[in-house]
């Protein structure tokens, strides 16, 4: 929550006299699929990127008639340094929810976020697996759970294994 919520909003605060006196800017937030979906073993980030994601939208809806826009980014893992640390320690579980998307580059998450913004889309999603499944979620929560449940059940190896 520091990191992912308070110091996003630490920066947002930071900046919102500046374009308030403007009377235009643009903030683009960085969340993760994690903040449109809950993922196992990964509890406390969900929770701070579902926080983020929250804070975007109210935000986006208070400060639109000031001309100033927010955009909320959910890239799946993308190669980075913490993507090859996360893979040393991940459950059986977790590396199987994980390898529903496939990690993408970081060059193709910064196209996809460029190319949003250029729409001027709200949210962006990087990724056509990635967008499918979030949007599937939305749609039929009820089966996104049923299929996490049973990617969960088939990798479950207990507290003790």
């Amino acid at each position: 929550m520091d990191i992912n919520f308070f110091g996003t909003l630490h920066c947002i605060q930071a900046v919102l006299p500046f374009f308030k006196n403007r009377n235009s800017g643009r903030i683009v937030n960085i969340s993760s699929v994690a903040g449109l979906m809950g993922v196992f073993g990964y509890s406390a980030y969900c929770a701070s990127k579902h926080a983020l994601v929250g804070l975007t939208a109210s935000l986006r809806a208070e400060f639109r008639p000031q001309n100033i826009f927010f955009h909320i980014v959910c890239p799946p893992e993308f190669s980075s340094p913490m993507v090859d640390e996360i893979n040393t320690y991940r459950t059986p579980e977790n590396k199987a929810l994980a390898q529903t998307i496939p990690v993408m580059t970081s060059k193709s998450v910064a196209d996809a976020i460029i190319s949003g913004l250029q729409k001027n889309q709200y949210e962006i999603v990087p990724g056509l697996p990635a967008r499918v499944l979030t949007r599937m979620d939305k749609i039929f929560p009820a089966m996104g759970r049923a299929i996490v449940d049973m990617r969960v059940k088939m990798n479950y190896r207990g507290p003790d294994k």
